[in-house]
């Protein structure tokens, strides 16, 4: 059972754990906001039923801030456009940037069961 969750297996694989690990602490390099600065939870973003914790960390250097969404739901999820639309990292390919008919302003649908990290 371990032996497919090893380096050796995961090692370049896209989508797997060790692959989004790798991106995670790129970014945590790349983004100050993700080393240094405060965390404020933020849920008036979202619908008070949503299953998701959102959360944003700021740069202590004044830099842009990083949002970080958890879908913790089996149903897909609409996230505002005020949240941010730039993906840094994200834990499935079921992240999408959208607009509708209707309106110019995009916003981001994440998938089920799926965390998002977003430049604010």
């Amino acid at each position: 059972v371990w032996a497919e969750l090893s380096v050796a297996v995961q090692d370049g694989v896209e989508g797997s754990t060790l692959e989004l690990y790798r991106q995670a602490l790129a970014a945590r390099r790349a983004e100050p906001a993700m080393g240094e600065g405060g965390l404020i939870w933020v849920d008036e973003a979202l619908d008070p039923a949503a299953d998701a914790l959102t959360f944003r960390r700021t740069d202590a250097g004044g830099g842009p801030a990083v949002t970080v969404v958890i879908n913790l739901s089996d149903q897909p999820l609409r996230l505002p456009a005020s949240l941010g639309t730039s993906v840094i990292v994200e834990s499935s390919d079921s992240v999408a940037v959208m607009t509708d008919d209707h309106s110019t302003d995009p916003y981001l649908v994440i998938g089920a069961e799926t965390t998002v990290w977003l430049r604010a």
